[in-house]
């Protein structure tokens, strides 16, 4: 492959561009999870848990798009900071969590920081890249 094609694949490639874009918002929010003893992935399972409506942790990973194993680990330290609870004496993909009072605070407690760090780059975009992006996403996250 010559260097005028390599140089266009990697300037133009999607798996290349979204994972650059994937990292930079997750550097973002976890700066600020950081403050709050917790990190980016965390903080999206505890929103995700606080919504309900999954029957297992197998159907909450699928939900988050979070690999199996990154889901296990990452349970594991929010239940030992506390922050979750196992619901039922279930193994495996009957096993379902839900936030513990300290959890549900500290979810609370991160919500404005959240919608701060949302507008924030919101605003950076505008209000038409924004939505461009909105939409974008969601064709990409359907893909299979």
């Amino acid at each position: 492959m010559d260097s005028k094609t390599a140089k266009h694949m990697t300037t133009y490639c999607l798996l290349v561009n979204s994972r650059k874009a994937a990292r930079s918002i997750t550097r973002r929010y976890n700066k600020l999870a950081r403050e709050h003893d917790l990190q980016a992935t965390q903080l999206g399972l505890l929103f995700s848990i606080a919504g309900g409506g999954f029957g297992s942790i197998s159907e909450l990973a699928e939900r988050t798009a979070v690999e199996r194993s990154a889901m296990t680990r990452n349970l594991q330290a929010l239940r030992k900071k506390g922050l979750i609870q196992a619901e039922n004496e279930g193994r495996g993909r009957s096993q379902k969590v839900s936030l513990t009072e300290e959890g549900e605070r500290r979810v609370e407690e991160f919500i404005p920081v959240w919608f701060e760090a949302h507008d924030k780059v919101r605003e950076e975009l505008g209000e038409e890249k924004w939505n461009q992006v909105q939409d974008a996403l969601k064709i990409l996250a359907d893909l299979e």
